[in-house]
């Protein structure tokens, strides 16, 4: 998420079309890796990932931006990218 520092050794995987709610898939090029914190901001604070290609963006809930502006988030490396 904009600003989050963590390592991956402290992060969890986020499912970006829930696979229990849409039937999202359960592969790598259906996740992304998220600190706690802002996993839960998505879950529960009205937060979504989105994904064009192979470029992925926070979209803010209504009460942050009105307009749900993305946010660009860093790329996932090389290797992952080709998974």
């Amino acid at each position: 998420m904009p600003g989050c520092d963590r390592p991956p050794s402290y992060t969890e995987a986020h499912h970006i079309n829930e696979w229990a709610a849409d039937g999202g898939r359960t592969d790598i090029a259906d996740g992304i890796l998220l600190c706690r914190h802002c996993h839960m901001l998505i879950h529960n604070n009205g937060w979504r990932i989105s994904r064009t290609g192979a470029r992925y963006f926070a979209v803010p809930p209504p009460a942050v931006d009105r307009e749900r502006r993305p946010i660009p988030l860093p790329s996932k490396s090389p290797l992952s990218a080709r998974c």
